[in-house]
Parts: structure tokens; sequence; C-alpha cells
């Protein structure tokens, strides 16, 4: 059945009122806790909800915040005036953790499935995998090896599994960069040849790398493999209250940001915490790109160097979790780049016969083609409809 989410954002929704149609379950949630509420017998209601003011008790010198308020309507029932008739309603109520394990076993006993009260959004089914992984490794393994420490480790073994999985495509992906480094010479050549013409010097480099069999985007395919990977992780570790108030080595909670210091001023951006393990992140990032073989190619070498800083203001403020995750990864590709190193250099010849074209070629090749026939096009229509010049009359004849 459909699920409806409603997200309460500052200034935005202050109420609402709804036809549920069937209710199997409503409820709130916040990053960590739900309350959720359930019919013992599914019926027809409506479901409304607000966000008010209110004031905070225990808070030294008064305090207030928001609160978030969920309704819903009954089921109609009919007695008899007068008589002793009674009608029971029965409701399961959960208080407690978004834990995805722990939500899907108390929503079974009652034939609901809580676990959808975990909104992970676009990235759903990368989410509930790691996550899965995560409590799995640490339940079979780390709760057993460490008390305090259990979850970090957990994160950093799920790291070195991830890039175990990816060891082929990144080796695959270093050696077509090292073979794009030796067409150096070839590829400055080719610029200065056709510096007046870039089609006709895309269309040679283009043909150039098809005569080695290089595509002259490999060396972003970790990298783009990575990123759903990395949003994945990123919006488990929203919800997963199972790294909450949880230490690995200097970081105090791996749900919050690793603080060491407070500076006396706010850095844009940033805010007044020192956060250790964002810059252990981007100083592994800037080091792993030092390691990776330089290509010819502008837009990768852009795109590696934007990356240490995009993900470093990502990852600044988040749970330090993120920034663990990322800096094993890091450490984990500068030791199999240093590997690959060790191995002999791939060759550099051109392919027998007549190479296949690859989608991006292809692909440019229907753009030249399409810019062509549009060329042609405007100067037809220049040569055949050119400015019509008036008729001259003849001279007037009195009548």
């Amino acid at each position: 059945k459909k699920r409806r989410v409603v997200k309460f954002k500052k200034g935005k929704k202050p109420h609402f009122k709804e036809d549920a149609g069937v209710l199997g379950f409503a409820g709130v949630s916040n990053q960590f806790f739900a309350t959720i509420i359930s019919p013992e017998n599914p019926y027809d209601a409506w479901v409304w909800g607000d966000r008010r003011a209110v004031q905070l008790p225990g808070i030294a010198g008064g305090g207030s915040g928001e609160s978030i308020r969920l309704g819903m309507s009954l089921p109609e029932k009919k007695l008899t005036p007068g008589g002793d008739n009674k009608e029971a309603l029965t409701f399961d109520v959960y208080i407690g953790p978004k834990n995805s394990r722990l939500l899907g076993q108390t929503g079974e006993k009652h034939d609901r499935d809580y676990a959808k009260v975990m909104n992970y959004g676009l990235f759903s089914p990368i989410s509930k995998f790691l996550n899965w992984l995560l409590n799995g490794l640490f339940s079979k393994i780390f709760s057993k090896v460490s008390d305090s420490w259990g979850w970090g480790f957990s994160i950093v073994v799920l790291t070195i599994i991830i890039r175990g999985a990816m060891w082929p495509l990144q080796n695959k992906s270093t050696r077509a960069m090292k073979r794009m480094s030796k067409l150096q010479p070839e590829i400055k050549e080719l610029r200065e040849k056709y510096a007046d013409d870039p089609n006709r010097q895309n269309q040679e480099m283009m043909k150039m790398y098809r005569d080695y069999g290089i595509n002259p985007l490999g060396g972003c395919l970790p990298l783009l493999v990575q990123i759903p990977i990395f949003f994945g992780f990123y919006i488990m570790l929203q919800y997963a209250v199972e790294l909450r108030q949880q230490p690995f080595l200097w970081v105090e909670d791996l749900a919050l940001p690793d603080t060491v210091a407070t500076l006396p001023f706010a850095i844009p951006f940033l805010g007044e915490g020192v956060n250790l393990l964002p810059i252990v992140m981007a100083v592994t990032m800037v080091l792993q790109m030092a390691l990776t073989p330089k290509t010819g190619d502008k837009m990768q070498r852009r795109l590696f160097m934007m990356m240490p800083v995009i993900f470093f203001f990502f990852c600044y403020n988040f749970a330090s979790a993120l920034a663990l995750y990322w800096t094993t990864s890091n450490i984990f590709a500068i030791v199999q780049m240093l590997i690959t190193r060790r191995l002999p250099d791939p060759e550099l010849k051109k392919k027998r016969g007549a190479a296949k074209k690859g989608f991006f070629q292809k692909l440019q090749e229907r753009a030249e083609e399409a810019q062509k026939t549009q060329k042609a096009m405007r100067s037809r229509q220049m040569g055949g409809q050119g400015p019509k010049k008036p008729k001259k009359r003849g001279p007037r004849t009195g009548g």
C-alpha cells in the first residue's frame, strides 16, 4: 500500500489534513526515534498534523522549541441508546529508535511494514543494503571484539569490502590512465596542428583513442561508481541510531562531527568547531589524486581537483562516520595505487583491424553530423532566399 510522508520544514505546512484511505499505521519521527500507532483492524481514517511552539522544561533561563503533533480519526461505532453494549478499539503503539531490524521485527508481529518509517528516498536500495551489511558486521564479529569501538571497526571493514569489490574496476582504470599518459606527445601534436579547428581536433583525438582502444573517460569511472555509494551511505547515516553515542579513536560520537577544539570565531560555511576527521579525509584525498596517473583530458583533471574541496565542505559538519568511511576509502585507494605502480606498465599499441567505436565516439559523431546538417540547411536558406527586389513599375500615363 502507498505510504504518505509529510516533512514539516521550518515555515512550511504548519497544518495538514487528508484522507488516508485504509489506515495500516501512522506515526511521527525525527532523525533517530519514532512513535507509531497501528489499529488492530485497519479502517478508513483521516489523519492530520500540525507544528506548534512549546516551552521546554528543565532548561535554565527557560527554553522554547517546536513540536509536531499527529492525529487520526477513530472508526464509527453504533451503540444502542440505553443499552449495556461496549465496543473496544485496540491499537499497537511503538515508541523507540528507528532501527531497521527492530522496526521490521515489531511490524511483523502485527502484519505491518514498520520498516517503511526508514525513509531512505532515491538511494533506498543502496542505503538498505549498507545498513544490513553494517549491522551484520557488528552483530556477528565486532560486537564480540570491542565493547566500545565495534561500530567504528564495522565501518572500516565495510569500506574495505566495498573497495575490494571495486578493485578490478580501479585497476583497469589506472592502467587506462597510464596508457593515456603515454599518448601525451601525440595529443600535444594534434592540439598544435588543429589549434584553429576544435572540431577536427576532437575528431582526430577520438580516432586516436579508438585506434589504441582507450576510453577517454575511463579514469572517472571508479569515482562515478563511488558517488551513489557515498550518497547511499550519507542517507543511511542520517537515520543510523546504532551509531548514536558510539566512540571510535578520538571520536566521541560517530553520529556527530568529531569536534576536537572550538575557535573564538566562526569560519564561513564551516562554523566555529575544528573537526579533525574531515581534514584528514581531504588530505588523504589530495594524496590519492597526486598518485593518480596524469592524463591530457582537461575535464578529468578539473574534476579531480574539485573533488577534495567538494567532499571536505560536504562532510565537515556531518556525522563523523561519513568522513571515516571516505578516509578509509582514500587510504585503501592509495595502497592500491602503490601496489599497481610496482606492476609492469601496460603496453601502448594500436588495435589490429578496424577498432570498434565506443559509446562516446558514436555520440560525438552524431553531434558533429547534426551540426553539419544544420550548417548546410542554413547555407541553403541564405542562398535560396535572398532579399527580394521591388518590382519596377512603368511610367504612368494620364487618361
